[in-house]
């Protein structure tokens, strides 16, 4: 998990066999660990201080025992708006060029979200807000297709969080104004 934060995925999902590794700085792991044992919980996972974009992703990972030779899924939630599309596209690099076999699901915004241009103000306020908090969004994809060929990765997956409102809500009449554009999809190795 990369920029892991403060999900649980490692205790709400764990399996036998599973093993998580998360990347993150060191103070919000920290603060997770010292939650986690104040409340007697234990998963199998190993918590990995640093910042993978500039602290070099796979000497990261490999120096706390991935093995790059085993099937691995990423998952890299609320980051890539953040990132310079440079600084992603290398993150997808350095997978590609180390792993073996991998999956690597992210959540995006449309580039209209970046560029405040969706017509929708609410959209763009929060923008702003993000922005004035000093946590700007600075990429948006609008082709994921495009970007998967650009990486030298497929698409296994890909949709719009409309369209799973439509798929998982269908009764309910409107649905959330970002529904458009922001979106999931699952990359994976050729």
């Amino acid at each position: 998990m990369l920029g892991a934060g403060l999900d649980t995925r490692a205790v709400r999902k764990a399996a036998p066999d599973l093993k998580y590794f998360e990347v993150d700085d060191g103070e919000t792991l920290a603060m997770k660990q010292a939650r986690m044992k104040g409340h007697g919980i234990e998963a199998n996972v190993t918590f990995i201080a640093g910042n993978y974009v500039t602290d070099g992703l796979m000497p990261l990972l490999m120096q706390n025992g991935l093995d790059p030779m085993m099937a691995t899924y990423i998952i890299w939630e609320g980051n890539t708006m953040y990132l310079p599309g440079k600084d992603g596209m290398a993150v997808m690099g350095h997978l590609k060029d180390s792993l073996r076999t991998f999956c690597l699901s992210f959540d995006y915004f449309a580039r209209s979200i970046i560029t405040h241009t969706t017509g929708e103000l609410g959209l763009t306020r929060m923008s702003e807000n993000f922005s004035s908090m000093g946590a700007p969004w600075v990429t948006g994809f609008d082709d994921i297709y495009q970007l998967a060929r650009d990486a030298k990765l497929r698409v296994v997956e890909g949709f719009t969080t409309g369209e799973l409102y439509r798929l998982y809500r269908p009764a309910t009449p409107t649905q959330p104004a970002f529904g458009p554009y922001y979106s999931v999809c699952t990359l994976a190795s050729l």
